[in-house]
């Protein structure tokens, strides 16, 4: 009898060693890193996101599932994801009007934003939570890291001043050298070129709509772009003589 029982049992571990060959070891499965809880109702273009517990910083986790919700052949030419953490209050499945009133996404404060809109060939992470979600992996728009806005600020001041000097015709400056040798001293190239690109931008040549508004601006725009010159340790331009009487109004300086 007994030998009978051992036999049984040896060939009921045969087959289970068997069927582990044959179909492999199972484990359970992983979770998901992240869940669509609600949207707007009846439309696909909006959904709300919630990552698993802990993923808040991970900005891969970020790009996966915008790729997925977003990216794919069958998404919407025009999509929207608001990330919660697991422990967020996150919004259900809401009328359009109501989440874009005092009484939506106001009441709860996303991770970040993902928009795309294939008509115009934009993508774009925004709406980054620098303390939440993180400074690494964190989108350069979200200006996130000790001086950085600081920093886009300044650039951004400086380049006003130039701008609407050309448009003005006040007295010009060395600030665009200057500011290219700030820019040397950036040491990470991302930054530097991210700088790069905001004052370029800035530094249109265009001032205000109305030039007859030169004088009036002109005291804020020069102490804007002091304080800035001095934070980022750049000179303060020295005299500059100008013959041509400014187009704006507003003294010469000499």
């Amino acid at each position: 009898m007994q030998k009978a029982i051992g036999v049984a049992i040896a060939g009921a571990f045969g087959l289970s060693l068997a069927a582990i060959a044959l179909f492999g070891e199972r484990t359970p499965a992983a979770p998901p890193e992240w869940t669509v809880v609600g949207g707007i109702e009846g439309a696909a273009d909006v959904k709300f996101v919630r990552l698993a517990e802990g993923l808040e910083r991970t900005r891969a986790v970020y790009d996966r599932a915008s790729e997925q919700l977003c990216g794919q052949p069958n998404s919407p030419r025009i999509c929207f994801l608001y990330f919660y953490a697991a422990q967020d209050p996150t919004p259900p499945t809401m009328p359009r009007r109501q989440w874009f009133s005092r009484d939506g996404a106001g009441r709860y404060p996303y991770l970040a934003m993902y928009t795309r809109n294939r008509n115009s060939n934009h993508a774009e992470l925004g709406g980054w939570d620098c303390e939440r979600a993180g400074v690494e992996g964190a989108p350069r728009s979200a200006l996130c890291g000790p001086g950085v806005k600081e920093t886009y600020d300044a650039v951004l001041k400086i380049a006003s001043r130039t701008s609407t000097a050309s448009a003005c015709s006040w007295p010009r400056t060395d600030d665009v050298a200057q500011f290219e040798i700030y820019l040397a001293k950036v040491s990470d190239a991302g930054w530097r070129d991210y700088y790069r690109d905001a004052f370029n931008t800035m530094n249109s040549g265009r001032g205000p709509d109305n030039l007859q508004d030169c004088p009036r601006l002109r005291e804020r725009i020069e102490a804007a772009a002091r304080n800035a010159r001095d934070y980022l340790g750049m000179p303060q331009p020295g005299v500059v003589r100008q013959n041509v009487a400014p187009r704006g109004g507003g003294p010469t300086r000499r």
